[in-house]
């Protein structure tokens, strides 16, 4: 029914009409014209139109209105039904409708129908109403994510509010996200491929490692996976893998955008669509240049000498054990030459550990040009070297290259400046049923090599069974050690440590001697080799605590002011059981404080990791003695150690102080050794210190503590005692060594 005032007439009437429509026939409708009531405007009159009442169309129409009921309940359930929100609000913020799925935005608006919401959602609803646009806006729900569309409904004044789920959309947009930042920001190179290996994308890694730009590189084919590079080796595998729509691992060389080629490690695996077909191929590129190098350098110290140069014993009993092999296949006779450098330790001691190492060296290039091409020469340790010689024509063959060895180490050199005259003393031993394995050809090449040394020395022996008496020439040291524990030839001699600059007296390392009567005063190389072999090292490293506990306490008796001792421990000494008591109980006899005494470990402590080491260096923190660490620098204890343990002092390995005048390397490392020490707070000695340019150096570099044979060589307590200040009182000037005034204990 469609109800109009119109103007313009006073009466009632009434009668049809015809209306013509846009579409379809023309539309009769009834009307009716009827005066408006008084009080309406003047000559306003209601017309009304209606459709003709006719039955079929009445029963047409009200099918119709029943139908248009039912679809709009049904509208009703599916919105009442759907698990997104949908509400209706009012222009002024009121909630009209709101279907179940929506009591999560009602809890976090904190109201429900007929109630308001927040204030900037308020400010959402006018902004729809006066924009008449939908106003879109993102809610969190939890752990869901709803975008609402805010729909005004301008001639009710209201807004629908719509949400839409979005948290696997958000989740995906996340993931995506995420996997961008890693595939730029990886270490490795990434490339995606299609299907034929042209590249459609790269990440910045993958720009660094090659130097090509992302945009000279998409579509291209990798130097790397280019067909000529799929023909042979792992190209070929991998080539293969694609074809199978596999995965290929493994290590190839890659070529850059300047042609250098380096090694690198390949990862290939194909992207899969859900109909399993390949879409890309995934390739990652790590750079292992530096691993490689690491490895060749852990390998080179594995199997090598670094003073030499040469095979160390490690690498050269490899190679014993091969060439044993091949020899029991083929019966070829197999040669072994043991050589030892005669009085290399008179050598060292008188010239310095300097002159000793440049004799070793030069020793070691003698050696390799006195042999062939196919033999191997080995640093088995200190003076000793061996040499292997495979594929002897004969076993009377190694004889002559025993001698040529002879004679061309035995020619003169100069060493600081002097002209030395040094021989070797050569032993060999030759393969057989006799001596079956690599041991027991080395212990018969060393055998024989002894005997030389019986001889007079500067001659070659070979070996013979009657040469087994070496044994018993052990057997008599180990006794001779064991009288002279027992007569007290052992005694002490102290080196003196100086801090810089000033040179003033820091400390003292006790240092143990065997004065022997028949032999004289013997230097600890002679004898602690047989006294590590036979056990009685732990017993001679009391006797040297015990004798520093009593002089240090002497000192102090007789007014002197002695700064620390350090005395070395063996690894024996530390795995005793006893060991911490043994320390707490000499310190108690002579009254003296822990701090007086400091324990020194070669670095190679650090690496014996065990339950014994750990209950001893435990029990020295308890006790308050403190350790120093010599040889620093030698070997590969984790530094994590040196915080873990009692450690007062890094003592600087001789050798790196002797490099420090051929090269920058030596330096560096002196200088890196005292930085360490000064952020970690631990006193520093550099030790071996044997030359004014050598000490100049350490100055230079703020070692704060030295110690060598420049400023003080071991002595007896009774030449020490003129170093000692008084208690309280400066020491007087006068002896060289001192060079300075008072002692400045350890920080």
């Amino acid at each position: 029914m469609l109800q109009v005032q119109v103007r313009g007439t006073s009466d009632a009437a009434s009668g049809q009409v015809s209306l013509r429509c846009r579409v379809g026939p023309p539309v009769t409708l009834d009307f009716s014209v009827s005066p408006l009531q008084r009080g309406s405007p003047k000559g306003m009159s209601l017309v009304i139109f209606s459709i003709p009442d006719r039955t079929s169309r009445g029963a047409t129409a009200a099918h119709t209105e029943v139908g248009r009921d039912a679809a709009h309940a049904e509208a009703l359930q599916l919105i009442e039904d759907d698990p997104n929100p949908v509400l209706r609000v009012s222009r002024t913020g009121v909630v009209l409708y709101a279907n179940r799925a929506s009591w999560a935005l009602l809890a976090l608006w904190r109201t429900q129908v007929g109630g308001r919401v927040p204030a900037d959602w308020g400010t959402c609803v006018h902004e729809a109403l006066e924009s008449g646009e939908t106003v879109e806006r993102e809610v969190s729900l939890g752990f869901r994510t709803f975008l609402l569309f805010l729909v005004p409904v301008g001639e009710r004044g209201c807004v629908n509010v719509y949400g839409l789920d979005m948290t696997g959309h958000k989740r995906a947009e996340e993931k995506v996200r995420r996997s961008a930042q890693v595939f730029e920001n990886v270490a490795q190179a990434i490339v995606v491929l299609d299907t034929d290996l042209r590249v459609m994308s790269v990440n910045e890694a993958f720009c660094s490692a090659t130097g090509f730009t992302e945009e000279e590189i998409l579509g291209e084919v990798l130097p790397d996976l280019a067909s000529d590079a799929l023909q042979a080796g792992p190209g070929a595998a991998i080539a293969e893998a694609i074809r199978d729509g596999g995965r290929w691992q493994g290590e190839i060389v890659g070529r850059r955008k300047n042609g250098d080629r380096y090694p690198q490690w390949l990862t290939l695996g194909p992207v899969v669509n859900p109909d399993g077909r390949v879409t890309e191929y995934i390739a990652i590129f790590a750079d292992i240049s530096a691993l490689k190098k690491t490895e060749e350098q852990l390998y080179t110290m594995a199997h090598f000498d670094s003073l030499t140069g040469l095979s160390n014993r490690r690498h050269f009993m490899d190679a014993l054990d091969g060439a044993l092999r091949a020899a029991r296949r083929t019966g070829g006779p197999v040669g072994l030459v043991f050589v030892d450098v005669d009085s290399f330790k008179l050598v060292n001691d008188t010239l310095g550990h300097a002159a000793g190492d440049a004799l070793l060296q030069e020793m070691a290039s003698r050696l390799r040009r006195s042999v062939r091409e196919t033999d191997l020469v080995c640093r088995m340790g200190g003076d000793e070297f061996t040499v292997l010689l495979p594929n002897l024509r004969s076993p009377e063959s190694a004889l002559p290259l025993a001698h040529k060895i002879l004679g061309r180490a035995s020619q003169p050199l100069r060493l600081s400046g002097q002209e030395l005259y040094v021989t070797c003393s050569i032993g060999v031993a030759i393969f057989s049923d006799a001596l079956p394995d690599a041991d027991r050809l080395l212990q018969a090449a060393d055998t024989a090599m002894y005997h030389a040394k019986l001889l007079g020395k500067n001659n070659v022996q070979v070996y013979t069974p009657e040469l087994s008496s070496r044994e018993e020439e052990r057997l008599v040291l180990r006794a001779t050690i064991r009288h002279a524990l027992d007569a007290r030839e052992f005694i002490v001699h102290y080196q003196p440590q100086y801090e810089l600059p000033g040179r003033r007296l820091a400390g003292m390392e006790a240092l143990v001697r065997w004065q022997s009567p028949d032999r004289g005063l013997i230097y600890p190389g002679a004898f602690i080799p047989a006294a590590e072999r036979s056990g009685q090292i732990s017993e001679i490293g009391e006797l040297v605590l015990r004798a520093t506990c009593r002089q240090v306490a002497q000192w102090r008796a007789e007014g002197l002011e002695p700064p620390r001792v350090a005395v070395n421990v063996s690894p024996p000494q530390l795995l005793r059981t006893d060991f911490v008591r043994l320390v707490a109980s000499v310190l108690e006899e002579n009254g003296l404080p822990a701090d007086a005494l400091v324990l020194e470990l070669t670095e190679g402590f650090l690496i014996l990791d065990t339950r014994e080491t750990r209950r001893s260096f435990d029990g020295l923190r308890s006790l308050g003695v403190p350790l120093a660490i010599d040889d620093f620098g030698t070997k590969y204890a984790s530094l994590s150690y040196l915080t873990r343990l009692p450690v007062a002092c890094l003592k600087i390995d001789r050798s790196f102080i002797q490099d420090m005048a051929v090269g920058t390397a030596g330096r560096d490392i002196v200088a890196a050794c005292v930085a360490m020490g000064r952020s970690m707070r631990l006193q520093v000695v550099a030790e071996g210190v044997e030359t004014e340019e050598q000490l100049r150096l350490l100055e230079s570099l703020g070692c704060p503590q030295v110690q060598g044979n420049l400023l003080g060589a071991p002595r007896p307590p009774e030449l020490i005692r003129p170093l000692l200040p008084a208690q309280h009182a400066p020491l007087e000037a006068g002896d060289v060594l001192a060079a300075g005034t008072r002692r400045r204990k350890w920080a």
